[in-house]
């Protein structure tokens, strides 16, 4: 069955689909230059600020947005820009938006992202110096944020063109393929009740309903595709289990459920608990169409009173309003975080507390001998695989560096025997192979982890995580040759890692292949001016085959990028230049 779009959808249904057009999935993603207007681009709303030791700006121009970072000299001279359009926004703008920039097919992050509470510009969340445009935006970090991203299987963040089919969350991620129902209406076929052209998830059995909001509202620990899948395979009717395997933290070793997503607080509830499989997501929650704010505390108040109407509260109600005038149940029930800067928490308190929670008294016990600190959101389902399950836990363990009291050395030791056997089950199986490499990596079994990575490399030549993962284990058994073979295959992948040319730079002057080693290192300014690294390499191969004049002009502006060790960079230059 195939997938028809939201225009076919919205021909029937133009009220639902005007209300959703407002909700916050209804405008998950768009072009920037669709949101231009509903956000300030004035000194007001903190357009130009520094961070990081760079000034960034958001700019109109040619009916395009662009986003600018650049360095600036004691002087207030600017002596470095790197400017992308920004063409996607990403968000809701409910508390934000993020904004991706498309450089031939690879997508990456913006550092500037707006602020809706705040109602400024500001940095990206979780930016350094290090990533500046550069963090990569993998199609799992997009699944939950745009309709369909036609991701090329291999490197990290390529795409096919056109990247998106739709940009924000469509009908169908929750309804399913809408082929059969649009066909049976254009023949004027008088539908059945209920309609099985297209998925209702209010007529699924419980877990198949709860699945198609699990999809995005439930993140856990590690969300590990299962052998075979790609990120956007999952259709609605289906369990979620095939599709994505979601691991979260074993109960009695957390603290507080605080600060995990909106899936698991509800799934601790007693109200969910004692409903037996009736109460889920869109019990209480309109997928279609947010509450108005004036009708918000009336509107949830009705589904709380759904279940409790006839067993209420048992705060006098005069007592209730003097608390709260609104005489709230979210308020007392459901807190709300004021902010997080947790990723993928719930700001809103889904375990639905009698009482407010009260402070932690137990401390985080330590791992005991044969504990896991980690499971399958799903485990027990009546036809998950076991031999599957097992694979993915393994994968989800590799994959993390720490979960709580566990750091990563005692996951590897839980997930080596697990990976052993999947990959010697599946040999086939790439993914596999890169997470024991993974595995061995952290178990300082540097041989044998290169020997995973080459095997994984075997199956997908162009699996760019792996042959990362490849040259970083070259550098360590110092197998130089290796490490540049490596590197070459990434830059071909994606050649706009600055990173990347970087280090090619360094391996190459370290063999005083100088030409090679500027070539590396333009490559990597080009893309990231402000990169001091390179730059200092640059100079280094310019000294290197006599071109002194311009290695000083180099030198000139690297003192002006101000660096924080300016006092040894220009004893370093006196002592290269006499050499």
């Amino acid at each position: 069955v195939k997938y028809v779009g939201d225009a076919a959808c919205i021909e029937c249904h133009k009220t639902i689909a005007g209300h959703y057009a407002k909700h916050a999935m209804g405008r998950s993603m768009a072009l920037s230059t669709d949101q231009a207007s509903m956000e300030p681009h004035d000194a007001k709303a903190n357009n130009q600020f520094e961070k990081l030791g760079n000034i960034y700006t958001v700019i109109h121009r040619d009916g395009k947005i662009f986003h600018r970072e650049e360095r600036r000299d004691k002087a207030g001279k600017t002596v470095a820009v790197t400017e992308c359009e920004a063409r996607y926004a990403v968000g809701s703008g409910t508390r934000g938006k993020s904004y991706l920039v498309d450089r031939d097919g690879r997508l990456f992050m913006s550092p500037i992202s707006w602020y809706s509470e705040k109602r400024i510009w500001d940095l990206s969340p979780g930016f350094n110096e290090e990533l500046r445009f550069n963090r990569p935006i993998m199609a799992q970090c997009l699944f939950c944020h745009c309709n369909f991203a036609d991701a090329v299987d291999g490197p990290i963040n390529s795409y096919k063109t056109p990247v998106f089919k739709g940009l924000s969350i469509g009908c169908e991620r929750c309804h399913g393929p809408g082929e059969l129902h649009v066909r049976s209406r254009e023949s004027g076929e008088k539908p059945d009740k209920p309609d099985y052209t297209l998925v209702n998830p209010r007529h699924l059995e419980a877990r198949m309903r709860d699945a198609v909001c699990e999809q995005c509202h439930l993140q856990g620990e590690a969300r590990i595709l299962p052998r075979g899948r790609q990120a956007f395979d999952y259709r609605p009717g289906l369990p979620l289990y095939l599709f994505w395997s979601v691991h979260v933290r074993q109960p009695e070793l957390m603290t507080s459920y605080r600060s995990v997503g909106q899936v698991e607080q509800m799934h601790r509830s007693e109200c969910f608990k004692a409903s037996k499989g009736k109460l889920g997501c869109i019990s209480c929650h309109d997928p279609h169409e947010r509450p108005a704010e004036a009708k918000r505390v009336e509107f949830y108040r009705g589904r709380c009173l759904t279940c409790h109407e006839s067993r209420g509260c048992k705060v006098d109600v005069a007592e209730r309003k003097r608390r709260q005038p609104d005489d709230s149940c979210i308020v007392c029930h459901m807190s709300k975080e004021g902010s997080t800067n947790i990723p993928h928490t719930a700001v809103t308190d889904h375990r639905i507390l009698r009482r407010p929670e009260q402070p932690a008294t137990n401390p985080l016990r330590a791992l005991r001998p044969g504990d896991v600190p980690i499971r399958n959101f799903h485990e027990g389902a009546r036809d998950l695989d076991g031999k599957a399950a097992d694979r993915d836990l393994g994968m989800a363990l590799a994959s993390l560096s720490k979960v709580e009291t566990a750091p990563a050395a005692v996951l590897a030791q839980m997930a080596l025997p697990l990976l052993e056997r999947a990959t010697k089950d599946s040999p086939e199986d790439a993914p596999a192979w890169e997470a024991l490499a993974k595995a061995l990596e952290s178990l300082d079994r540097l041989p044998q982890a290169l020997q995973a990575c080459e095997k994984a490399l075997e199956l997908k030549p162009n699996l760019e995580s792996a042959l990362a993962l490849a040259y970083r284990l070259a550098i360590r058994l110092t197998r130089g040759d290796a490490a540049i073979a490596y590197l070459n295959r990434l830059i071909e992948i994606n050649p706009f890692v600055p990173r990347y040319h970087v280090d090619l730079a360094a391996l190459r002057i370290e063999r005083r292949q100088w030409t090679q080693a500027q070539t590396a290192c333009e490559a990597a300014l080009k893309l990231e001016p402000v990169n001091v690294d390179a730059r200092v390499r640059l100079i280094t191969c310019l000294l290197r085959t006599g071109q002194p004049d311009r290695a000083k002009a180099e030198f000139n502006t690297l003192m002006a990028l101000r660096p924080k060790n300016e006092e040894d960079l220009r004893a370093w230059f006196e002592r290269q230049s006499k050499s």
